[in-house]
C-alpha cells in the first residue's frame, strides 16, 4: 500500500502542471491539444506502474496486475459517469 501511495503521489505531482497548462490553452470542446495527449500517456503509464506494483505485492504475473488495474480504472470511470453525469 505504501508503494502504491508513493507512486500515485509522484504521478499526481506530474498531473498538476499538465492540467494547468490545458486550462490555460482554453481549447474548444472536441479539440485535442498537446497537454491532453500528455495526460493520456500519463494515465496509461499510471495504470502500468500500479499494475506492476500490484503484481509484485500479490506475487502474481505482471499481466494480471495490469489487468486488475485496468479493470479498476474502467470501473471507477463508469461509476463516476453513472453517479456524477456531466451537465451540458
Amino acid at each position: 500500500m505504501s508503494a502504491m501511495l508513493g507512486v500515485n503521489a509522484m504521478l499526481s505531482i506530474l498531473i498538476v502542471p499538465l492540467a494547468l497548462w490545458s486550462q490555460a490553452l482554453d481549447v474548444a470542446e472536441g479539440e485535442i491539444a498537446l497537454p491532453w495527449l500528455f495526460l493520456l500517456l500519463l494515465a496509461i503509464w499510471s495504470i502500468d506502474v500500479a499494475g506492476f506494483v500490484l503484481a509484485r505485492a500479490l506475487d502474481r504475473p505482471y499481466a494480471l496486475g495490469v489487468a486488475i488495474m485496468l479493470g479498476y480504472v474502467l470501473l471507477t470511470v463508469s461509476l463516476q459517469q453513472a453517479l456524477l453525469p456531466v451537465a451540458s
